[in-house]
């Protein structure tokens, strides 16, 4: 009887079993009859690891491939005895993790190739960012990995449903460039490199007269996003809408992006007068107009503000205003208008002024000059209309009566005593106008005689219904000669 011993460092037995028939020789003749067959395991397991193809440099390092947060990220394990034979790896015993942000992802799932006998990983990684995968280095050696390895995932196809497109800025004033944001992400959320959309969206803005403006892209370092900028300014007040296209061809829902356009500032160059000819109906001018009035009516002015736009200002920014506004020209009293600031407009009226109005009523035909001067935070402006009045004036004129200009008519009478005579007592003015007013006759006109007589009296009483025109009448029984 003999014993044979066989001593061999190569296992047969995994990933599957490769039959190894024993050949026995006796005196160098083969023993025909003899055919066992050796089944070899693996020794103990001593090294445990990823396999280099999962590495970027396509060695044991530590940093993996990267991966895609629509596609499971999966990487194989390899076992190994000291002798290099192919061992089991069992996730139990090596107790492999991948972690995100320091928590594990539990639903990470493996399972061992009977083809190839190493043990593939599956992780369902769907966040972007880096993920790290070790094992408890607390057992023996070769159970656990030798090094920390990571891998990183990036974002997923595009998701227009998770597109984010915001306003840049509302409300804008007239003049501005309106611009939205946009940020887009995967179905998972992860937001998507800038670089890989900002070229593929198109935006275009609409603004409230239905007139398309074009845009550019342009990356904000400051706010770290994409800015979508109108190519062209947007000048008319209202809603901007905004449509975003993606690669030519899909849209992305904007319905809730509003870009409010407000007027700009006040240009006082582009201010306007208005009358208000009957209630809540005006006329406007512009600067150099001619209008005419009725001065038995009351003037209702005002003025309203505009951008350079022509947008209506309905809320006067406090710096606006409205200064000087005066009525003159024929010689006539100046009237200064008192300016009231509204919200819309400056009203200019003098209609709480006794004296200015009776100084309207009773202005002559004529072209008057009315001006002002609107000052905004843009500068200021000056103003000038022509008021015309337009009436029978029968040769009256405005300003006061001058003495040196009145006439007496005659110069000279002779009449019998104890009988009445008449004089005519013209007012003019300084431009020999008659007066276009009334006097305080018992006060203002006083009647004398140079010679004692008690029996000379005088009446002064108005001719007809004319200004300026008076009837002296004379009485005396003694003759002054």
């Amino acid at each position: 009887m003999f014993y044979i011993t066989v001593t061999t460092e190569k296992a047969n037995t995994y990933p599957k079993l490769e039959r190894c028939p024993l050949k026995v020789y006796v005196n160098d003749e083969l023993v025909k009859d003899l055919n066992p067959e050796m089944e070899v395991s693996p020794d103990e397991v001593v090294t445990t690891k990823i396999l280099e193809k999962y590495y970027k440099d396509g060695k044991n390092s530590s940093v993996l491939v990267d991966g895609n947060a629509d596609i499971p990220y999966v990487f194989e394990v390899a076992s190994y005895d000291q002798y290099g034979n192919l061992a089991e790896t069992l996730q139990e015993v090596v107790g492999i993790k991948v972690s995100y942000k320091g928590d594990e992802i539990k639903k990470t799932t493996s399972e061992t190739n009977t083809t190839t006998g190493f043990r593939k990983y599956t992780v369902p990684a769907t966040k972007a960012g880096t993920y790290v995968v070790n094992t408890d280095k607390s057992g023996p050696k070769g159970l656990y990995l030798p090094n920390e390895s990571i891998f990183t995932i990036h974002p997923g196809k595009i998701d227009l449903s998770k597109t984010i497109v915001k306003e840049k800025d509302t409300p804008i004033p007239a003049g501005s460039h309106p611009a939205v944001s946009i940020e887009a992400f995967d179905q998972y959320d992860n937001a998507l490199y800038i670089n890989d959309y900002k070229d593929k969206f198109n935006s275009t803005f609409i603004d409230a007269g239905n007139k398309e403006h074009s845009s550019t892209s342009e990356y904000s370092q400051l706010f770290e996003k994409v800015f979508y900028t109108s190519d062209t300014p947007v000048t008319i007040v209202g809603n901007v809408r905004v449509t975003v296209v993606y690669d030519q061809k899909e849209k992305v829902d904007t319905s809730k992006v509003i870009i409010l356009v407000i007027p700009g500032d006040p240009d006082p160059n582009n201010s306007i007068l208005s009358r208000e000819i009957t209630k809540g109906i005006f006329n406007q001018y512009k600067n150099g107009d001619n209008f005419t009035v009725d001065t038995n009516e009351v003037l209702l002015l005002n003025v309203t503000l505009y951008d350079k736009y022509n947008n209506y200002i309905s809320n006067i920014p406090a710096d606006a205003n409205v200064l000087k506004p005066v009525m003159y020209g024929n010689s006539m009293d100046e009237i200064i208008f008192t300016v009231i600031k509204n919200p819309g407009y400056f009203g200019l009226d003098f209609n709480e002024n006794a004296t200015y109005i009776h100084t309207y009523q009773h202005l002559v035909s004529g072209i008057y000059d009315f001006t002002y001067t609107v000052k905004t935070v843009l500068g200021e402006a000056n103003f000038k209309y022509h008021i015309i009045v337009s009436k029978d004036d029968k040769g009256h004129g405005n300003g006061p009566y001058v003495l040196e200009k009145c006439v007496l008519k005659p110069k000279n009478v002779s009449f019998v005593a104890g009988n009445y005579e008449h004089f005519t007592l013209e007012l003019r003015t300084k431009e020999s106008l008659l007066y276009n007013d009334d006097i305080d006759i018992s006060n203002d006109i006083d009647i004398k005689i140079d010679k004692e007589d008690k029996s000379f009296k005088s009446t002064i009483t108005k001719s007809g219904s004319e200004y300026g025109i008076y009837t002296i009448t004379i009485y005396s029984e003694k003759r002054l000669l």
